[in-house]
């Protein structure tokens, strides 16, 4: 009879004692979570992966057409990520571009990105490809944006159209003029003429660009500008659904309180701010297609058309509710809102679909059906370096 080898047996041994040493120390476990005081919670049969973290307070996101998910963040980079082992991480990351100031939306259209930030759009191209914008030119400049009590309101998210106009929203910064001795019922946006009419009700104007509360929409080279529609306070998401449906979220009135909101965009339609806030089944105005959290901050957001997720999933909205500095029972979550067709508009119900973040602050769909969501991360500035992107799967497709 051969003899056998003791030494494959003991390598074979020493293998598995260091398998079973690295499961119980969580080593090749992928970590759900970098907020503090928590773990993303998602329904039954879903999982949250971190993607990439270590981010200075993503802002946007898109996928390129190298498949790469690009992110812009607060200090003005925007990064490209791939996940090139296919383990469905991020990994390999390249800076595409500098220099924008608060970049709150950017959308591909072929191979041009185009940037929405603080006053301007600008579309970038890589000329001579290596991954890298190397081509900027400015189509849009002098964009209304908030002063200094409201340096965040500004032009904010960007979406192509299926006319090929690109859409843009728009927020107002009236509150501003508040601390400028002024009535909330004395301020507005301004029209055409220098005053906002609605039904009986006209108000002075407190603003002086007519664009302010808008969503507005122009050719790819920034020409044929036009207000698209009117009467929004801080639209800070907008997309179209897959029958050409354009919707916004929108950010509550303050003085009184009220909710914020998810409506169907009409072109020409008014969507009741400042004169009406959170009345908008009265005449001249539309009505809301759901009202969500008050004070949530209802950012960006998509619609899933992903062959991943569940068939009841399909058509939803999945929005970002950033919160509150102030509250943290407020927002922190992403929600699902079901939308169905009444009277020929849309009407929607809403339901918590993921917790347990920071400071959430869009979505996005991934070429394989994963859901995307953008964490602007802490607002503390010894942690500007905590936003993270992750990854939501349902997890029996991905078994598959």
């Amino acid at each position: 009879m051969r003899k056998t080898s003791k030494v494959p047996l003991l390598f074979l041994s020493i293998l598995f004692i260091g398998a079973l040493v690295a499961l119980a120390l969580g080593f090749g476990k992928k970590e759900k979570v970098v907020p503090e005081g928590g773990t993303i919670q998602v329904p039954p049969g879903f999982e949250a992966v971190l993607y990439l973290s270590g981010l200075e307070r993503p802002t946007s996101m898109a996928i390129g057409p190298d498949g790469r998910l690009y992110v812009a963040q607060q200090n003005g980079e925007i990064i490209s990520i791939s996940d090139a082992d296919g383990d469905g991480v991020g990994g390999d990351k390249i800076v595409y571009a500098t220099g924008f100031d608060l970049p709150l939306g950017i959308t591909f259209v072929e191979d041009t990105l185009y940037v929405s930030h603080r006053g301007k759009v600008t579309r970038i191209s890589d000329e001579d490809g290596d991954g890298v914008g190397d081509k900027q030119e400015d189509i849009i400049i002098g964009l209304p944006v908030g002063g200094d009590l409201h340096q965040h309101v500004q032009n904010n998210r960007i979406v192509l159209g299926p006319d090929d106009f690109l859409y843009l929203s728009i927020g107002i910064d009236i509150e501003t003029d508040a601390h400028q001795g002024k009535s909330e019922e004395s301020r507005g946006h301004q029209a055409e003429e220098g005053r906002l009419g609605l039904g009986e009700e006209t108000v002075e104007l407190g603003v002086t660009d007519k664009r302010s509360g808008t969503v507005i929409r122009f050719r790819l080279d920034g020409s044929k500008e036009n207000i698209y529609a009117t009467g929004f306070k801080n639209p800070l998401g907008i997309a179209f659904d897959d029958e050409g449906n354009l919707f916004a979220t929108d950010n509550g009135p303050h003085n009184p309180d009220g909710p914020d909101e998810l409506n169907h965009v009409i072109q020409g339609a008014n969507y009741g701010y400042p004169n009406r806030p959170g009345k908008q089944n009265q005449p001249g105005t539309v009505p809301v297609v759901v009202e969500l959290q008050m004070n949530s901050s209802s950012n960006g957001f998509s619609f899933y058309y992903g062959d991943q997720f569940p068939e009841e999933y399909r058509g939803n909205a999945f929005i970002a509710q950033w919160g509150s500095a102030d509250d943290p029972a407020l927002g922190k979550r992403v929600v699902r809102v079901v939308l169905e067709r009444i009277d020929g508009g849309f009407r929607g119900t809403e339901e918590v679909f993921a917790t347990g973040f920071e400071h959430p602050i869009t979505t996005l769909v991934g070429p394989d059906g994963s859901l995307f969501v953008a964490d602007l991360g802490s607002l503390d500035p010894e942690r500007k370096r905590s936003g993270a992107i992750y990854r939501i799967f349902f997890k029996a497709s991905a078994n598959d």
